[in-house]
């Protein structure tokens, strides 16, 4: 197969391209490398791993005004990680986020999955639920607490309505908070493993009772790995851990794992934050044969491990 990965250079993308480089398809890596999140010199660093693997290309490039190069015809497969994550900053970025989440992934789908046969694996997120993203017996609905939700839930609609319209061939996975080597500088377990290294304070909003389904990132790459295997028809699946562990349970656990003691700093809870996580994994297991997840201590043990190793 011929895979285009969008968004290469991100913490999902890099641990996924390093996967899939170990099969015979031929990976054309892209990201934009922009700063507004964090520093692109993990961004650069990612990259340049990425680019020395067999059967990677990476380019520097939007999403959206990919290279007209003889290389960016004619994909199998493309998998979209590419965009603007965080809720926090959403509220004062919005045309960024709808650029980046929706405006790009309408490129895509016009230059490669109108006229031709390919198969499009969108990422997107449990924030598309809500600040309550806990499953039951009752279906959740879909109601976002903040613009970054807003703009994800609108990209997954526009994917529905080329679907209809025009015989797109989609999967879309709603990744529930991944850890794991690699990840952001801005997301939650980076923060507590560093405040722990370095003995500096955390940030813990509200009292650190809200809970997520933490999904361990080769779990997340087996399950992308496995959709553009499968193919499924127009599915929309959770990527989830199993259960679901507080704020608290999650620093208490570093703290054993690196025998250090926290220094917890009580903020507020920023507008649409997410109080409660969890997915519905039957689709994960049944559909995708996703049916063992890594625990939380063999998952923080590893994220640990890359995070000292990089800072050496």
């Amino acid at each position: 197969m011929k895979i285009l990965v969008t968004g290469a250079a991100g913490f999902l993308g890099r641990n996924l391209v390093e996967e899939l480089a170990k099969s015979n398809s031929d990976i054309i890596a892209v990201d934009s490398l922009n700063d507004f999140l964090y520093s692109k010199a993990l961004k650069l660093d990612n990259f340049d791993y990425l680019s020395k693997l067999k059967n990677v290309q990476c380019y520097q490039a939007d999403s959206s005004n990919l290279p007209r190069l003889k290389v960016f015809d004619d994909f199998d497969v493309i998998i979209n990680l590419a965009a603007l994550p965080g809720q926090k900053l959403s509220w004062e970025n919005l045309d960024l986020y709808i650029e980046n989440n929706l405006l790009n992934l309408n490129q895509l789908i016009r230059r490669y999955c109108l006229n031709k046969p390919c198969y499009l694996l969108q990422a997107s997120t449990s924030s598309v639920y809500g600040t309550q993203a806990v499953h039951s017996n009752s279906a959740l609905q879909l109601n976002p607490g903040n613009p970054y939700g807003v703009s994800k839930l609108a990209a997954e609609k526009l994917i529905e309505a080329y679907s209809e319209n025009f015989n797109v061939k989609y999967s879309i996975l709603r990744f529930f908070s991944v850890y794991g080597p690699y990840q952001r500088p801005d997301m939650g377990v980076t923060k507590f493993i560093d405040g722990l290294l370095n003995q500096t304070p955390i940030d813990v909003y509200g009292d650190g009772s809200q809970t997520r389904s933490l999904t361990y990132v080769k779990d997340a790459v087996m399950a992308i790995i496995s959709s553009i295997e499968i193919q499924p028809t127009n599915l929309i699946i959770d990527i989830s851990g199993s259960r679901k562990y507080s704020v608290c349970e999650i620093i208490q656990s570093c703290e054993q794992i690196l025998n250090k003691k926290a220094i917890l700093r009580y903020c507020q809870k920023p507008p649409g934050d997410q109080m409660h996580t969890l997915g519905n994994v039957k689709l994960m297991e049944t559909v995708l044969n996703i049916s063992q997840y890594t625990s939380l201590e063999v998952g923080l043990q590893e994220q640990i491990k890359v995070m000292q190793m990089r800072t050496r």
